[in-house]
């Protein structure tokens, strides 16, 4: 296990910013995902660690010692790319070989090691087949064992499973996660896919416009977001404008179409509500906190997600896969309470 420490890591192109003023201490021993849109500089980050990326300003620290301008392949780090980067001509073996041949080990420990992880990875049987001759995510695994056969201190991943289809990507994914838990190895995992972000990290980042926007459990993160673009990038959101008032000697949230109960910490004054689809319900019209009219629905195969509009507002709710709405009637919604997020205006 190795600790990886970066200090207000910058970088700029011209006039934009791709990363300014990157600080964060890496959990050892844990996988850390970083996630955000197209141009956040999430890749830009991974490679200034990884030495591929002069910083403009900042540094870079393992395990105590500053490696900033120390060369890439003699930082102990492990990369993992986007499009795999893996030489078709060599076979799966050679390809795994290639970071060993430049640090120059013997033969038989790179055989050794290369066996080893193979195994791992469980492609010992692709070894003499050549990266052509493979598939997606049998190349995805070659890469990996590259990366682990130098036995790095911490494994940096740029988006690997980017360029697989839906259900290869989902299956890979749990077995990755088994790996990397079953490893214990620092990891920094790069993605822009909101459920990978949150089901293989132990710790999540959320990143906009080159700045860490917030850092947490990805549980937290998702329940609790920083501000309004975290709440709208993580999953899906319904966010709407509110007042914190004080009736009947009680605090509550006044929504332009329900009044809900304020949580404690909650001052009076002018706020942001998020309620996340699945914290609401269609109900009876007794128990609703307030009524909708039906727009459309979509089919998601476990669970349908219907759009509703109230007081000129759009509303989207994910209910069970059977519930049959009719156009006409208005629909009964009521809000799990406790759900809810609110934050200051």
């Amino acid at each position: 296990m190795s600790v990886l420490e970066v200090k207000s890591l910058s970088k700029a192109y011209g006039a934009v910013a791709a990363v300014s003023q990157f600080s964060h201490r890496f959990t050892d021993g844990k996988i850390t995902t970083v996630v955000g849109p197209s141009g956040s500089g999430k890749s830009t980050m991974l490679w200034m660690i990884a030495g591929l990326i002069a910083p403009d300003s900042g540094s870079t620290w393992l395990d105590g010692n500053e490696v900033t301008r120390v060369l890439p392949e003699r930082r102990d780090l492990g990369m993992v790319f986007q499009n795999y980067a893996l030489f078709p001509h060599l076979t799966v073996r050679e390809n795994i070989e290639f970071g060993l041949r430049v640090r120059r080990l013997g033969a038989h420990e790179r055989r050794s090691r290369a066996e080893q992880t193979m195994e791992l990875v469980r492609i010992s049987h692709l070894q003499n087949r050549r990266i052509n001759q493979i598939s997606g995510g049998e190349q995805q695994r070659v890469a990996l064992a590259r990366a682990l056969a130098i036995r790095p201190r911490v494994l940096l991943m740029d988006e690997p499973l980017s360029a697989l289809d839906a259900k290869l990507r989902e299956e890979l994914r749990s077995e990755l996660f088994r790996l990397l838990q079953q490893l214990a190895m620092t990891t920094i995992y790069v993605t822009h896919d909101q459920v990978e972000a949150m089901s293989l990290g132990n710790e999540l980042i959320v990143m906009s416009q080159g700045k860490i926007e917030q850092v947490g459990r990805p549980l937290d993160v998702y329940r609790k977001p920083a501000n309004k673009f975290v709440a709208e990038f993580l999953g899906s959101a319904n966010i709407f404008e509110a007042e914190c008032v004080e009736k009947e000697g009680r605090r509550q949230i006044q929504l332009p179409f329900a009044l809900l109960k304020a949580p404690s910490y909650l001052e009076p004054g002018s706020c942001y509500v998020m309620i996340r689809p699945e914290d609401m319900e269609v109900g009876e019209n007794g128990d609703a906190h307030f009524m909708a009219a039906f727009e459309s629905a979509l089919f998601l195969g476990n669970q349908i997600r219907i759009q509703l509009r109230v007081t000129g507002q759009r509303i989207i709710l994910d209910v069970r896969n059977e519930l049959e709405l009719k156009k006409e009637s208005p629909v009964p919604v009521s809000i799990n309470s406790e759900k809810v997020f609110v934050w200051a205006r």
